[in-house]
């Protein structure tokens, strides 16, 4: 009986705490909340106030003014730090809106770029002033070295609450906000002049330069992006450059120096990256560092597959059909890009193979595979394919579409004379007068490649000629103008 009185005595007395607690002053329980938070206990502050919050209008008041000495109290490096997560945050989301290509998603995608664009605009300004200070701040320190004998201990501006932002710490910010400021800058000045002006138009603008110098600074800045931004430099020298003929026409390889250059600096970090392996390839002749990152990117489909379209693309420019039928059939079955482009390379490695049955099967199912008759390689293969169902592909018409594949993706100046000669021969075995204006367009631009340019040019004027009167393939004239005017 003694211990149920004991124990009972000592639940009214925790009773009666609880209520002295919240009934007992509320304004003295908030009193000692803010004491806390002034004698250093933010932590002690911020669980009182969040445990009693919402059992009075005094103590949620007293928790909202605890978060807001929190805010207060951030320093500049934190609250840059936060909006660079931020900027990244919609910039990814607006990327994977653009994934799902609709107009709405187009729309949308492209509010939350500019939302992030304007974040990293604005960080990008905020950043340059901090280091501008910084720097004129070093300097009054010399001159006060010079003329009183002493300086002032600090190297970097102060923030809000005393501290201070050393040159380190300033470098690591203006890394992390030119990643995302200078891929912009870089990504935007790629589009079309027409496409520009509606960018610019919605506050964006493109500065090739701009953008480079960025992502070269972030690529030697300690911030975690650097490696991003190492990635986005080799994919801007060794995938656009030459695409988009950055540097000329006749100058495809002006970006392997470049990237050779930071390849050389990084190698050594990631060594067994895929995607360090990925770009190294393309400023090395071996298939080898394919196969290499393919095996090294076992797991991450995305990455398999990047390899695999390249090592598929080597192997039709090595005349290797068995294998880029391999490596074309699983993007066809795995990828969700362009799967009548796929097709259609599977259908031309088969033909080219001997399996004329199978190429014809592949072929026809090529024009129901067009999503969108505005991309033009798929519009292209889909009428190239439909062009065989009247007129079954040949073994040799086959090898000759492959090397018309080569020759629109501009990679007859990436070849070797040894890689070079036996597509002549592929030529030299066309029996088929519909494909001869084909025949002598290719021969002429392999044989500039050669260097033969009077070869070159007497089979130029005949693709002309032997086009005359034709209906179809109107692309092979204008080609054909296109590499005369190189002469």
């Amino acid at each position: 009986m003694a211990g149920r009185s004991e124990m009972s005595d000592m639940t009214d007395m925790g009773s009666s705490e609880s209520e002295s607690v919240l009934g007992q002053d509320d304004s003295e329980l908030a009193l000692s909340g803010i004491r806390m938070l002034l004698n250093n206990g933010f932590e002690e502050a911020q669980a009182l106030f969040d445990k009693y919050k919402n059992d009075s209008s005094l103590m949620h008041a007293g928790h909202s003014f605890v978060y807001f000495m929190g805010e207060t109290t951030i320093s500049i490096e934190d609250k840059i730090q936060r909006q660079v997560i931020v900027a990244d945050s919609i910039l990814y989301q607006g990327i994977l809106i653009f994934t799902n290509q609709d107009i709405s998603s187009y729309i949308k995608g492209g509010w939350y770029l500019r939302k992030a664009y304007k974040i990293y605009e604005k960080l990008h300004k905020d950043v340059n002033q901090l280091i501008a200070a910084s720097k004129l701040k070093q300097s009054k320190s010399q001159n006060s070295l010079t003329s009183a004998g002493s300086a002032v201990s600090s190297d970097g501006p102060i923030d809000s609450n005393d501290n201070e932002l050393t040159h380190d710490v300033l470098s690591r910010l203006l890394g992390a906000v030119n990643f995302g400021y200078g891929t912009f800058q870089l990504c935007i000045s790629m589009v079309p002049p027409k496409i520009l002006k509606l960018i610019e138009f919605l506050g964006f603008e493109g500065d090739r330069e701009a953008g480079l110098a960025a992502l070269d600074f972030t690529n030697h800045s300690k911030d975690m992006k650097a490696p991003l931004a190492t990635l986005g430099l080799l994919w801007y020298h060794t995938v656009l450059r030459p695409f988009f003929a950055l540097d000329g026409a006749n100058d495809y390889d002006a970006g392997t120096h470049d990237a050779e250059v930071i390849i050389a600096e990084k190698e050594s970090e990631f060594e067994n990256s895929a995607l360090f392996l990925f770009f190294a390839k393309k400023t090395d002749e071996s298939l080898e560092l394919y196969r290499r990152a393919l095996e090294a990117a076992k797991g991450q489909k995305e990455l398999e597959l990047m390899n695999l379209y390249e090592i598929g693309w080597c192997n039709i420019m090595k005349l290797n059909w068995r294998e880029s039928l391999g490596a074309f059939t699983r993007l066809k079955d795995e990828t969700k890009w362009s799967k009548c482009y796929y097709t259609y390379l599977m259908g031309v490695s088969l033909g080219a193979m001997g399996d004329v049955k199978g190429a014809k099967d592949t072929l026809k199912d090529v024009p129901g595979l067009l999503k969108k008759k505005n991309n033009q390689i798929e519009a292209f293969v889909s009428r190239r394919a439909e062009k065989m169902k009247k007129n079954p592909p040949t073994q040799e018409i086959c090898r000759l579409l492959s090397l018309e594949l080569i020759f629109l993706w501009h990679a007859l100046p990436t070849c070797t004379e040894d890689e070079l000669k036996p597509f002549l021969d592929v030529c030299d075995m066309q029996t088929d007068k519909n494909v001869f204006h084909l025949k002598c367009l290719l021969e002429g631009a392999i044989y500039k490649e050669l260097g033969q340019d009077e070869y070159a040019l007497q089979c130029l004027d005949e693709s002309l000629a032997r086009h005359q009167g034709m209906k179809d393939d109107n692309h092979v004239p204008a080609f054909t103008l296109c590499e005369n005017s190189f002469h």
